[in-house]
């Protein structure tokens, strides 16, 4: 990269957190700020048309999964120990529980993000998936609970809400994968 350059990837940066203005000052200010400018512009072009290509669920079951997905998966990965509270599970007890609830939450939110952006046979694909991976969470709290590993009303709360998922996805996948 020749001297005074900066990466696009910097670039980027610059622009979407507003320093922009910052960078720009000394040799060639007129070139960074006018490339800068224009990346951004690329950028968020780019950004536009491929969430505008996205769908949401043609299905309410596929919409209300998508929603369950997106809102325990941002609870469980902001707010962990509250999440894991609100499954009647205690933090203090358990001091892992944030780092497992904040991977749950990045699960569920990739889950999510496959369900909404996915398009034509991988949409096919992702929807097929979602009953198949709410039935195996399913199983492992039940035989946790057995182990006695999970306290009953939190085995009972997290097992429910594994076949809620279940259900919903298995309704909403045929229409979704269409």
């Amino acid at each position: 990269m020749a001297s005074g350059a900066v990466a696009p990837s910097a670039v980027r940066i610059l622009i979407s957190t507003g320093l922009a203005h910052h960078y720009v000052h000394g040799a060639y200010a007129h070139e960074r700020a006018a490339h800068a400018c224009t990346t951004a512009v690329r950028g968020r072009r780019r950004f536009a048309a491929n969430f505008r290509a996205m769908a949401l669920p043609s299905t309410r079951t596929g919409r209300s999964l998508l929603a369950a997905r997106t809102a325990l998966g941002l609870s469980t990965l902001l707010a962990p120990r509250l999440a894991g509270k609100a499954f009647f599970l205690d933090p203090e007890d358990n001091p892992q529980l944030p780092v497992i609830g904040r991977m749950w939450g990045i699960r569920n939110l990739s889950l999510a993000a496959g369900m909404y952006g996915a398009t034509g046979a991988s949409r096919a694909q992702w929807w097929r998936l979602q009953p198949a991976i709410d039935a195996l969470d399913f199983l492992v709290i039940v035989a946790e609970w057995r182990r006695g590993a999970v306290p009953g009303r939190a085995a009972g709360l997290m097992a429910g809400t594994a076949l809620v998922a279940t259900a919903l996805g298995s309704l909403s996948a045929a229409a979704e994968a269409a």
